[in-house]
């Protein structure tokens, strides 16, 4: 009998250990949408709605190097993740969807949807771009003002119009401060000063 209410006990230990670990992962997966990346890219984004915003904070869910862009494969049968390239957000100058037409965009490789995009890159050399595709599903996350209030603006691949990566600037103390200790409430707010000089 003792052995069988140590079983329990144990199988609910590691039950509850469980609920707790997915329940924490869950909670920071979302929080981290909204945390302030170590290097703050900022540009201007419009949708295919036609709003057209100028946003901080730019990352390709949550990513902002090594981004991966798939060269497009001939034959609808191959997966993209064999073949692509890894871009840093620096080292663009626009993103932009290959068609106005969405559909014209849209392309299905082993049952996952991607769009077509056409990456221009900051380079010497003018008119630098190169066409890529990239999951439908990826999100474009970034602040936009409203009201100078900062406000968490995600945008799918699909509904990306243009996005213009203007420039960056590394988040250090005394700008958005520790991105450790400091509270994303409390880097919006350093945001709007930062915005509205006295």
């Amino acid at each position: 009998m003792r052995k069988f209410f140590f079983g329990l006990g144990f199988v609910v230990c590691v039950f509850s250990s469980m609920i707790v670990l997915f329940g924490s992962t869950s909670q920071k997966s979302n929080d981290a949408e909204q945390e302030w990346l170590p290097v703050n890219f900022y540009g201007e984004l419009e949708d295919t709605e036609g709003n057209k915003n100028n946003v901080e904070n730019i990352s390709f869910s949550g990513e902002y190097k090594n981004i991966l862009f798939y060269i497009k494969p001939k034959n609808n049968l191959k997966d993209p993740a064999s073949n692509y390239e890894k871009i840093n957000l620096k080292d663009i100058a626009e993103i932009r969807l290959a068609s106005v037409d969405r559909s014209d965009s849209l392309y299905t490789f082993k049952h996952k949807d991607y769009m077509e995009v056409v990456v221009s890159f900051k380079s010497s050399q003018p008119n630098h771009e190169k066409r890529y595709i990239i999951e439908r599903s990826k999100k474009i996350m970034c602040y936009r003002m409203e009201n100078n209030q900062p406000v968490l603006k995600q945008v799918t691949i699909d509904s990306l119009l243009s996005l213009k990566i203007k420039g960056y600037k590394e988040q250090k103390e005394g700008a958005f401060g520790s991105l450790e200790q400091q509270s994303c409430e409390t880097k919006k707010a350093q945001l709007i000063d930062q915005n509205n000089p006295k």
